[in-house]
């Protein structure tokens, strides 16, 4: 689902859902916690799995609030219980939102990246596993998750929305900056289009950086189903990254499927990635919702390897 930053400019231009919160700040989260039955691509050599038969649990603390009518400032703190690099309460985002006139919306901080299509957030998610494209960005990004340091100023002209940003190096390069441009246009109320590039220099491509980044997605949505297409583009490492991907919703049910299929053409001699997922949604209630997922990975890093999850997903 759409990533959070331009709806939350747009709305914050428009209809100012932060603003006009209490002074008191709102707080919201969600704790993620997700079952490995089959992961392939854990497996060893003459060594156990890793990863199968294990529970992994995340979480998040949001905080969002006002103290004055036209600026919000919202923090955003995950959470993550597995030992390892993240096992401590660190910022995804720390921003205010300045809302210049019901036109304009200024931000200021840490944010989500605002070039891409997938949400950064697992309740956003219609599966489990993140794009193979939101992948490439966060991978790009020094920072916690797929998240940028810098300002940006987002605003709409009739069915057209604009942000554009400058920040730090997406590999926080000394001496570098990196620029975001998108433009998303809405012709109807079922079609959304964007397209947006950010840049950054690779002067590190040991850290694997995919260079500037050119991304390109569609959704459309009527009635029971979403339809989404996504293209992305990189000047290092990668040719092009394409996700295609419909949800439906289950007649009189509170189920959905899900299917996206996804194609990584590398710039190296390096065999193409095609994955292949299946999930399914059952939504509970308005605070949890369960997901099953088979995904299936054929590449030059994975040979037909299979992965099976199951999630719950608890929002507060």
């Amino acid at each position: 689902m759409k990533k959070s930053l331009i709806a939350l400019a747009v709305a914050a231009a428009t209809a100012a859902p932060v603003i006009t919160q209490a002074a008191a700040p709102e707080i919201s989260g969600f704790a993620d916690i997700i079952f490995t039955v089959v992961d392939d691509t854990a497996d060893t050599l003459n060594s156990t799995n890793s990863a199968e038969s294990k529970f992994t649990v995340d979480g998040e603390i949001d905080f969002k609030g006002n103290l004055a009518d036209d600026v919000a400032v919202q923090l955003d703190l995950d959470i993550n219980t597995t030992a390892g690099t993240f096992d401590s309460a660190e910022i995804e985002q720390a921003f205010f939102g300045w809302s210049v006139n019901k036109d304009v919306t200024v931000l200021g901080g840490v944010f989500n990246n605002p070039v891409g299509w997938e949400a950064e957030d697992a309740p956003n998610w219609y599966q489990t596993s993140q794009s193979q494209n939101r992948s490439i960005l966060d991978s790009q990004t020094t920072l916690r998750g797929n998240n940028v340091a810098g300002i940006a100023v987002a605003g709409t002209v009739e069915k057209f929305t604009l942000t554009a940003a400058l920040l730090n190096d997406l590999q926080q390069t000394d001496e570098e900056n990196s620029f975001a441009l998108v433009v998303g246009f809405a012709p109807t109320e079922e079609l959304s289009l964007e397209a947006g590039i950010v840049t950054q220099d690779n002067d590190n491509p040991a850290n694997g950086g995919a260079g500037t980044v050119v991304d390109l997605n569609a959704t459309f949505s009527k009635d029971d189903i979403t339809v989404a297409g996504e293209l992305l583009l990189a000047s290092e490492i990668i040719d092009y990254s394409a996700m295609g991907m419909i949800n439906m919703a289950i007649p009189d049910s509170s189920m959905s499927a899900t299917v996206r299929g996804e194609l990584i053409s590398f710039d190296a001699d390096i065999d193409d990635t095609l994955a292949l997922t299946l999930a399914g949604l059952y939504t509970v209630n308005d605070a949890l919702g369960i997901v099953a997922e088979l995904k299936y990975i054929d590449g030059e890093f994975n040979d037909g390897d299979i992965q099976v999850v199951t999630e719950f997903v608890a929002s507060f």
